[in-house]
């Protein structure tokens, strides 16, 4: 706890992120590499490294979207965060499990998600 504020070091930066958890650390991520590359972006964090310990509140599946409506943001956001995530780690030789769950969709139920 800082009892004395007049020896904060004061840091100026364009985007503040507090919680370098899973969400944390790929927003700011995102920022850097995709939006806005010359920006300055701390992120601040409590534990002694980044996204450690997990909380409990990601799961850590990816997921499908399909419990979804079709058009809905979180449909959408699923998908793309699904074919992002599995990309990246492709990308760089990152395991994913992949008989953690699998979903079988009839043919005519998957036309909506694709």
């Amino acid at each position: 706890m800082i009892n004395n504020y007049n020896n904060i070091m004061r840091i100026d930066s364009d985007f503040l992120i507090v919680g370098a958890g899973i969400i944390g650390i790929f927003t700011a991520y995102n920022l850097m590499i995709h939006r806005f590359p010359n920006r300055k972006i701390i992120v601040l964090e409590k534990e002694k490294d980044v996204c450690f310990p997990a909380n409990g509140r990601n799961s850590g599946v990816l997921h499908a979207g399909i419990y979804y409506s079709p058009d809905s943001m979180k449909a959408k956001f699923s998908r793309e965060g699904n074919s992002f995530l599995t990309q990246y780690c492709l990308s760089n030789n990152i395991d994913i499990n992949w008989d953690l769950m699998t979903t079988l969709l009839l043919k005519r139920e998957l036309k909506n998600y694709i």
